[in-house]
């Protein structure tokens, strides 16, 4: 017993130091960890800082579009500022080009996607039922108190944009599953949500849908059948595109697919007008090459 404590003493000896003090090193570990907890405080103040800076410039042109713009034209200039900075890029220009021009800009298909000349066309038809006023009321009252000029968009629509249009079957190979989700009964996303807590809502100033692309483009065109200005992306959740395999064979897949998506019914100078479906319900039962549609259906539900 006598033995192993004498041993012992040395070591503690040599780790407190011969006089019971603290090694040097404690000091340069303790600098060390002081300045580590200042860098760590000091990362959200800068990022506070920046960010009030930032708030605050955004404020100061807010500011100077009212007196430039008056309220009303800095609403129509907020309806292209699609990314709010109060700035117009060449992008968010495009819209007011266009209808100044006349001359749309090509839309691109997915890059990945080669057009077969000997490959197989779907042919499809729109339909639609003009929209019944009097069972679309905001108040016991109907449409009171909303001026006439914002509900010409609705008054209007009442048949398709494009009763007929062609499509190539290899364009559908959109809805086909992703790796890993060939069994009946899986689901996916087509186009997912981009909508979170951090996002919140889509703004609703906006006329003109941003440029589809990827597999948004397939879609786009199948809602711009029925009207010109779809937005395939809602404001608000559920947002997105989700498809689920009903059945499978050797050779077909048969799809099943729920859009949320909505119409902007106006157009510059009058005030937006959205149209929101519940849902838009479809059935494809496509080949698992996509190079045959066997049949295709896309509608509103109205059972409800």
């Amino acid at each position: 017993m006598a033995a192993d404590v004498d041993k012992s003493t040395p070591e503690r000896a040599r780790s407190t130091g011969h006089s019971g003090q603290r090694s040097p090193g404690y000091g340069a570990w303790f600098c060390g960890g002081m300045w580590t907890l200042l860098a760590v405080c000091a990362v959200p103040l800068a990022g506070f800082g920046i960010k009030y800076y930032q708030n605050s410039q955004l404020l100061r042109r807010h500011e100077e579009a009212v007196q430039t713009l008056g309220v009303e034209g800095l609403f129509l200039f907020s309806s292209l500022d699609t990314d709010h900075d109060l700035y117009l890029s060449p992008e968010e220009f495009r819209p007011i080009a266009e209808k100044l021009t006349g001359i749309t800009a090509p839309v691109d298909l997915e890059e990945d996607v080669i057009d077969d000349p000997n490959g197989e066309t779907l042919v499809l038809e729109a339909s639609m039922k003009p929209l019944l006023l009097d069972s679309m009321t905001k108040s016991r009252d109907g449409f009171l108190g909303v001026s006439h000029s914002s509900l010409s968009g609705l008054r209007s629509w009442t048949h398709p944009a494009i009763p007929s249009s062609s499509f190539p079957a290899g364009h559908f190979r959109v809805f086909l599953p992703p790796k890993g989700k060939t069994e009946p009964g899986d689901a996916w996303w087509v186009i997912p949500s981009e909508l979170n807590i951090f996002t919140g809502y889509l703004p609703n100033n906006r006329y003109h849908p941003p440029t589809p692309k990827g597999k948004e483009v397939l879609i786009h065109s199948l809602l711009s059948m029925f009207h010109p200005r779809a937005f395939i992306k809602s404001r608000f959740a559920p947002q997105g595109t989700v498809a689920c395999i009903r059945a499978s064979s050797d050779f077909y897949y048969d799809i099943v697919f729920r859009i949320h998506a909505e119409f902007q019914l106006n157009d510059v100078p009058n005030f937006p007008f959205w149209f929101t479906p519940g849902q838009f319900t479809g059935n494809i039962v496509i080949s698992k090459d996509a190079s045959h549609v066997r049949h295709f259906h896309l509608y509103v539900p109205s059972n409800r």
